[in-house]
């Protein structure tokens, strides 16, 4: 069947916004005319053509009075994939307007992504660096199309928008000022990944972040472009000791003052009521061997003490700190309880 290009309606799951440039088109059109149908589809009283955008554009232009278009019977689903593949493998098509098509396809066709770059030709890992394109900050979105970053520019901004707005921004600059390749970004950008996966505090965490995007690589070689996520290591290594040392200081700030409480108890003439935990009323002296509960609690923390101490060369470190800080903090408090313990049960 034959109908007025202006009858018929663009597909509604198709992201390109630009046509570009259509003169050679429109010539070639008004010379030899159409030769391939619309494939299009019945939808609410009107013909929305699956694919063809561009042509149809032209046609119009060309003047053309009637085009040929094929009905068929199309899901919405059907309609997206088809657009979408029509404008998948265009080479002007931008990352953004790739990116809305890969998430609009897998919203209406509601196909695992997996599934679906299986469908289209694409790997997973792609489709997903264009997806996550959609979740930069406006600014950034914004700047990146005044200054036409590319697609692996934008993919790479988009693997750090689960860090701080810092760090994106920090990261954004450096991509904008171009001075490093490409290769050697996506070490720093792994590095940076390994910082936020690491069990430091978040304001740690964006500092780290910070000097390692920062750091002046212009002089490495590419033999040495791993140097970044070796740093990193280092530094990570670096706060997780210092933290660990500061917990251990606290730790023993805190024992050296229960132990001090605990002698000072001991003076108390018996007319004097010592200090008492609020609604805790400590067992009977008969009831518990206090000094056994002390020194159990005190090796309990040696022990940790020499796991620590341990922990800190082995490969096992990153893992093993943070539960063997928590333990460490844990017998403290049994320290500390046990000691006003013997001080409630000596009144």
């Amino acid at each position: 069947m034959k109908v007025s290009p202006d009858k018929l309606s663009p597909n509604p799951y198709n992201t390109r916004k630009d046509v570009g440039d259509i003169n050679d088109l429109v010539k070639s059109i008004r010379k030899y005319g159409l030769w391939e149908p619309f494939l299009a589809r019945r939808e609410e009283g009107e013909i929305e053509i699956a694919y063809g955008w561009r042509r149809l554009k032209a046609a119009r232009a060309a003047g053309l009075e009637k085009v040929p278009v094929q009905i068929k019977k199309l899901s919405n689903a059907d309609m997206a994939q088809l657009s979408l593949i029509e404008n998948t493998h265009r080479k002007d098509l931008n990352a953004f307007e790739q990116a809305e098509a890969y998430a609009r396809a897998l919203k209406v066709t509601g196909l695992s992504t997996d599934a679906f770059a299986d469908s289209i030709g694409k790997s997973t890992t792609t489709v997903n660096g264009y997806v996550r394109i959609l979740k930069l900050p406006k600014e950034i979105r914004d700047k990146a199309e005044r200054l036409s970053y590319t697609a692996k520019d934008l993919i790479t901004l988009a693997r750090m928008v689960d860090t701080s707005r810092e760090v994106l921004c920090t990261l954004d600059q450096r991509i904008a000022d171009g001075d490093l390749p490409a290769e050697l970004m996506d070490s720093v950008v792994q590095a940076v990944h390994k910082i936020y996966h690491s069990p430091l505090p978040g304001d740690k965490k964006a500092s780290i972040a910070t000097t390692i995007i920062l750091q002046d690589y212009t002089y490495l070689k590419r033999r040495d472009y791993d140097q970044p996520i070796i740093w990193t290591d280092k530094l990570i290594e670096k706060a997780l000791h210092e933290r660990t040392e500061k917990v251990k200081r606290e730790v023993e700030a805190e024992k050296v003052k229960c132990e001090a409480g605990h002698s000072e108890s001991k003076r108390l003439p018996p007319s004097s009521e010592p200090k008492r935990l609020p609604q805790y009323t400590a067992p009977e002296k008969s009831e518990l061997n206090y000094d056994r509960i002390l020194q159990s609690t005190i090796d309990e923390m040696n022990n940790l003490t020499g796991k620590l101490e341990w922990g800190r060369d082995k490969e096992v470190y990153r893992n093993a700190m943070p539960n063997l800080q928590r333990d460490y903090v844990m017998s403290a408090a049994k320290l500390v309880k046990a000691s006003k313990d013997v001080m409630g049960s000596e009144k």
